[in-house]
């Protein structure tokens, strides 16, 4: 499967390009339920999480709390879309945030009916893992869904998405952190406890929830 569009390109681990990965990037499972096909798939987190599998319909709508996703097919790929809400922040002094997702409908990733398994990622994700240019690497990205939205913590800015589908938006709630109650929050809003203390990271890099 390739990865989301505006991206590194890791084929040579130094490139960013408006489309797709040219190598494979993220796996995800297709399955068979009660004689219908889907894929089941955790997706990259935050608003652009599934919660259910996707029935492999093209052009079908499947609503799900995080907002409206769709598969499309052109005979060779399937692409996965997906139609947000508006998020609105309730603090107007983050509202011009990198972090706010302005795209209502964006293009999460794509990928053929080729079946692989996991060591076919390798390259690829140690490239993820360890190049200067990734925003894997150029950020630290900690995120977790809850009842009825998500929380993340992206480098020092913690953040609370509530849904609210009956409204057309979602509810952004934002706050720095100081890196004294970095540990804190991770133990109280995410149930993580690292051995070694977080350095928090947010260096320039194409990402926001």
């Amino acid at each position: 499967m390739e990865g989301p569009k505006a991206q590194l390109e890791c084929k040579n681990c130094n490139k960013f390009q408006n489309d797709f990965y040219p190598v494979d990037s993220h796996l995800t499972n297709m399955v068979e339920i009660d004689g219908k096909t889907y894929i089941t798939d955790v997706s990259y987190g935050v608003s652009c999480q599934l919660w259910y599998p996707l029935e492999m319909i093209s052009g079908k709508d499947q609503p799900q709390p995080p907002g409206v996703f769709r598969l499309l097919n052109n005979g060779m790929i399937w692409v996965l879309e997906k139609t947000s809400r508006k998020q609105v922040v309730k603090d107007k002094a983050n509202a011009n945030s990198s972090l706010i997702d302005r795209r209502l409908v964006k293009t999460m990733y794509c990928f053929p009916l080729t079946p692989r398994n996991k060591e076919h990622f390798v390259e690829t994700l140690d490239c993820l893992q360890t190049s200067p240019d990734s925003r894997f690497v150029l950020k630290s990205i900690c995120s977790l869904q809850t009842p009825n939205g998500f929380r993340a913590l992206i480098g020092w800015t913690y953040s609370e998405i509530t849904y609210n589908p009956e409204e057309d938006s979602d509810m952004v709630d934002m706050k720095e952190i100081p890196d004294s109650e970095i540990e804190a929050v991770l133990k109280e809003k995410f149930n993580v406890v690292l051995v070694n203390k977080l350095t928090p990271k947010n260096k320039k890099a194409n990402y926001c929830m």
